[in-house]
């Protein structure tokens, strides 16, 4: 009985062994090197340096709540990417001042197709402007451009959108 159950264990373990998954096997399955290429290969990524300077790099605004959302989380995982692009985006004005600091932060907030989970997109307009006489209501709808950048404080990585002008309020 225990040499039976022990052919079992190695006929499991060989089965899962020959059906899990791994970066050589469609190579060793005689596939080839295109089988494993990535989406961003086998679809494209956007050029984004094609365009000639002043014009949007990135236009959010025309995309549903999915792509946008999608869009900026891989502008926050991949920021070098991103930096220095002009980015334009819509949704709802946020404002926060950090109580011990008093450091005001200016955002567009962007949620998913579930309204679940919503991102911010932190913007500092350019030029001197003060809160909340040169901003529109909180919860207003905006649309901001401005150059992507990455900063980090107290250790931690945030993006915005630097030299942003706000374009529309509606």
């Amino acid at each position: 009985m225990i040499h039976r159950s022990i052919i079992l264990a190695a006929s499991l373990v060989s089965a899962v062994m020959l059906v899990s998954c791994g970066n050589d096997a469609p190579a060793a399955a005689g596939g080839t090197e295109s089988d494993t290429v990535s989406y961003d290969d086998r679809y494209g990524k956007p050029d984004l340096n094609e365009r000639p300077s002043g014009e949007i790099d990135i236009d959010l605004t025309t995309m549903d709540a999915a792509l946008m959302y999608g869009q900026l989380y891989e502008m926050a995982y991949s920021p070098d990417e991103y930096n220095g692009k002009t980015v334009k985006i819509s949704g709802p004005f946020s404002y926060y001042e950090d109580p011990e600091t008093k450091k005001e932060y200016f955002a567009v907030l962007i949620s998913d197709v579930a309204a679940c989970c919503t991102q911010a997109m932190e913007f500092e307009l350019d030029g001197d402007y003060v809160y909340p006489q040169d901003y529109p209501p909180l919860d207003s709808q905006i649309t901001v451009v401005g150059e992507f950048n990455c900063y980090t404080e107290n250790y931690t990585t945030y993006c915005q959108l630097r030299n942003a002008k706000i374009v529309s309020e509606y």
